[in-house]
């Protein structure tokens, strides 16, 4: 996560540090990681299903939030970013 200066934390391990108020919406992304809706000939990752979002968090114990709903989607979206910049990589190579 990032500090302040907006450095990404990382302990002495070199895992990075998930402070507690996100423990609960990162748990349940990675809970989610087989919930992506797939598209194209190539099955490129599309976004998340949204309908498995409330059971899946209902099992966890975890209450959904308009908040929570827009964590997710901060991490959706940066995980499509990543996903797209790699393939975007692999093409020029």
């Amino acid at each position: 996560m990032p500090d302040e200066a907006g450095e990404e934390e990382a302990d002495d391990d070199g895992l990075y540090v998930v402070w507690p108020e996100n423990r609960g919406p990162l748990e349940l992304f990675l809970a989610l990681s087989t919930q992506w809706h797939h598209a194209g000939v190539d099955g490129q990752a599309t976004g998340l299903d949204y309908t498995a979002i409330p059971p899946t968090a209902a099992l966890m114990g975890i209450t959904t939030t308009p908040m929570l709903f827009e964590d997710l989607r901060d991490m959706e979206q940066a995980a499509l970013k990543v996903w797209r910049d790699r393939r975007d990589r692999e093409r020029r190579s």
